[in-house]
């Protein structure tokens, strides 16, 4: 803990803060829930301008430990919640704690907690060994669309009716949730209804095409998924949730999920067929930033 001065750019500051416009707690005076609007105690935040609420950090600094301070915010034209566009806000904060970030000393030491048996050139290594990993999958996957986008473009079919209305209300209503969580307004969401599902029916026709699709070339090409392979990725399935493989087998064959996992083996099987078969000229486009 840091003691003996007020709080500066880069220390770490747990707070408890309320919100409030016009004298009132924010969710009062919106009349409805305000999220983290509505403050939060034992709150960590790096008083830094990026951190949080643009303009918070400038407020905070120079408070002691034990102190209040009302912090003055502008909150911006394009704020999430239209109502608060512009307005001016207080945020009431007490400083609990001041923390300083002290970055550990790299060696065998540090590496063998984080991975015992392990020494500092071994989890470089490792980490290494794994943004690689995770560079190959994110250009595979890349490049799997681009097989798939060219295919779709040569083979043009109709898709069942059922099919896009459910998979559009599917990304709509994914599309809502990631708004919500992002505390956009709700009418906000409701203003751009028409916007949401017309990119939420793109998106949708174009799952279907590479779905339906996908499922043509595995028939093609006799591409299956064994009982010896569904059964491996229950395992592992049943390992990452830390549940029998027996019980495992019993809720997805309650909720009918069984097929869903033979069907994404397959269809695993049949990107990597594609990845292996066809010719992707790597261009600029193609290659991903490390």
């Amino acid at each position: 803990d840091i003691e003996g001065r007020g709080a500066a750019t880069g220390d770490f500051a747990v707070i408890d803060y309320h919100c409030f416009i016009e004298g009132k707690p924010v969710a009062e005076f919106l009349g409805k829930a305000a999220g983290f609007l509505e403050g939060r105690e034992g709150f960590w935040v790096k008083v830094d301008e990026g951190s949080f609420l643009p303009g918070f950090a400038a407020g905070l600094e120079g408070i002691n430990p034990g102190e209040s301070r009302d912090i003055a915010l502008t909150l911006a034209e394009d704020f999430p919640l239209t109502e608060l566009r512009g307005r001016e806000m207080i945020v009431h904060t007490t400083l609990k704690e001041l923390k300083a970030a002290e970055l550990p000393v790299l060696d065998d030491a540090f590496a063998a907690r984080l991975v015992p048996g392990k020494t500092l050139a071994d989890l470089t290594g490792l980490i290494r060994n794994h943004l690689a990993e995770q560079r190959r999958q994110r250009i595979d996957e890349l490049k799997a669309h681009r097989i798939l986008d060219a295919l779709v473009a040569q083979a043009e079919f109709e898709l069942p009716e059922e099919y896009v209305t459910r998979e559009t209300q599917a990304q709509a209503d994914a599309m809502v949730q990631r708004g919500i969580d992002a505390g956009v307004d709700a009418d906000e969401i409701q203003s751009r209804q028409n916007e949401l599902f017309a990119n939420a029916s793109a998106k949708a026709i174009g799952n279907l095409r590479h779905h339906f699709l996908l499922r043509e070339i595995a028939r093609a090409e006799g591409i299956e998924a064994s009982d010896a392979e569904v059964a491996g990725h229950i395992q592992q399935l049943a390992a990452q949730r830390n549940v029998q493989p027996k019980q495992l087998v019993k809720e997805l064959r309650t909720r009918g999920q069984l097929r869903e996992i033979r069907n994404s083996i397959i269809v695993t099987k049949t990107i990597d067929f594609l990845l292996t078969h066809a010719e992707v000229e790597e261009t600029s486009e193609t290659e991903i930033p490390a």
